[in-house]
């Protein structure tokens, strides 16, 4: 098996293209997709600035992973978004994910989010694989990304930009 944080700290933090070091310059490739689709909700709700979209919503983020959940709360802190992460000894998780206005879930923990904790209205960005149960989601959820197609695209082009970025700085 692999020892994953012996052969992360052996990466120059200016190569860390998928932003997973502390002290790396770039944003997860994750956590900038999850904002493209932030985005996208926002302009199709009529804003021209994400921020203004979100600053008026109750943001809830399911896990806080490295991968996906950790560098995506980063990233909304960074741009002053208030967010609040449900983790796994998180009290009542259900009511407080039914309160949010907008529902990050980054888990991987299939159908972790459906008609059982959902408001009606919400909008929702599924990161983990098969975190949303598409079904239910679709018919409660304003806006939603689809399991397939979704997120996923959007981190490839995330971590491109990311590798192009750093190309330009090695000049």
């Amino acid at each position: 098996s692999w020892d994953f944080e012996s052969l992360e700290k052996k990466i120059n933090p200016q190569k860390d293209v998928d932003g997973f070091l502390e002290n790396s310059p770039y944003s997860g490739a994750t956590a900038l997709a999850v904002w493209e689709m932030l985005t996208a909700f926002s302009l199709i709700e009529g804003f021209k600035k994400t921020e203004d979209f979100l600053n008026s919503k109750k943001i809830i983020l399911i896990g806080k992973g490295k991968a996906a959940g950790g560098p995506t709360f980063k990233l909304l802190r960074e741009k002053g978004i208030g967010v609040s992460v449900i983790e796994k000894k998180t009290k009542n998780p259900k009511a407080i994910i039914r309160s949010a206005d907008v529902v990050i879930s980054a888990t991987g923990v299939k159908n972790i989010v459906g008609k059982h904790n959902l408001k009606k209205g919400a909008y929702v960005v599924g990161v983990g694989t098969g975190d949303l149960n598409e079904e239910e989601v679709a018919k409660i959820a304003k806006l939603y990304n689809p399991n397939i197609g979704g997120i996923g695209p959007l981190t490839i082009v995330s971590l491109l930009k990311n590798v192009v970025e750093s190309c330009k700085n090695l000049e």
